[in-house]
């Protein structure tokens, strides 16, 4: 089985990646950093379950790229991007942010977790709210990866 996680911050990332490996060690962890990054490796990888970052970079950082700046909403662009595509895989949205948006126009993560519910019912698996100084986000996760798995969502 493979999971894909589509993260662009290094301590999120590599928390999420050593969280599955002890886990669920049956997933073949695949990574992406970016928006663009993430819907490439989904076509290609075909992973059995994305965790998603809901803020992150068009494209991949380097040493020469700044990655196009940050999209407040690039992880619900990618489940848009999946829907309207026909790729039913689940998704899980792994956040550090309790709001999103500019000022006038903040969207909190239960708002957010709400809408996306409601328009991608066939692939949203839910959100988890990741805080480096606490180990509750991995019970979320656990919680929410055992219903797929369950589900074969």
């Amino acid at each position: 089985m493979k999971a894909l996680v589509v993260e662009d911050d290094e301590n999120k990332r590599r928390q999420i990646v050593e969280f599955l490996a002890t886990e669920f060690p049956q997933f073949n962890t695949i990574i992406a950093q970016s928006y663009q990054g993430g819907l490439k490796a989904i076509v290609s990888e075909k992973p059995d379950v994305v965790l998603l970052d809901m803020s992150m970079p068009s494209f991949d950082i380097s040493a020469d790229d700044d990655g196009g700046g940050k999209q407040a909403f690039a992880g619900r662009e990618i489940l848009r991007q999946l829907f309207r595509r026909g790729l039913f895989v689940p998704v899980v949205v792994v956040t550090q942010f309790d709001q999103f948006g500019d000022p006038g126009s903040v969207v909190t993560l239960g708002e957010l977790d709400g809408r996306l519910r409601i328009a991608y019912p066939q692939i949203y698996a839910g959100a988890v709210f990741y805080s480096a100084g606490s180990d509750s986000w991995k019970v979320d996760l656990e919680n929410r990866l055992l219903t797929v798995l369950k589900k074969g969502m």
